[in-house]
């Protein structure tokens, strides 16, 4: 299976698993009733019934959106590690030497703060997006 998985993650495919058990357990398709049923526990019925078909619906949106964040996050940190990769071997090469050209120490300096800020507001700007303070 791979790498273990976060007590957070597991606790979130506990939850769902969970949750998935017991919208299977209940009905969904509700019968109103023949003639002479009750129009209020038809309409209780029908309601619950839409309830539950929303909850449903709810539950596996935020499991999809939890598989989506969980990508992103990791796509996004590998960009990050690459890129700061480059960086670093930008800067190996300028010391060691076997680039056909000289940069200034100014240019360099330069390419490296412009660098860490874009990678810090690159990573801010996303996880912030990602995962909000409250949920809308």
């Amino acid at each position: 299976m791979g790498r273990p998985i976060p007590p957070f993650n597991k606790a979130f495919a506990q939850f769902v698993a969970i949750a998935e058990e017991l919208f299977d357990e209940m009905d969904d398709d509700v019968e109103p009733g023949g003639e002479g049923a009750d129009p209020k526990a038809a309409a209780d019925a029908v309601e619950a019934s839409i309830k539950l078909r929303k909850a449903r619906s709810e539950l596996r949106d935020a499991k999809q959106t939890r598989e989506l964040k969980e990508e992103y996050a990791k796509k996004i940190y590998w960009l990050v590690a690459y890129w700061a990769i480059g960086i670093f071997v930008l800067v190996l090469c300028v010391g060691i030497g076997p680039l056909p050209f000289s940069l200034p120490n100014w240019i360099l300096a330069a390419a490296l703060t412009t660098s860490i800020a874009n990678m810090a507001g690159l990573l801010f700007v996303i996880v912030k997006h990602l995962f909000p303070n409250a949920p809308k």
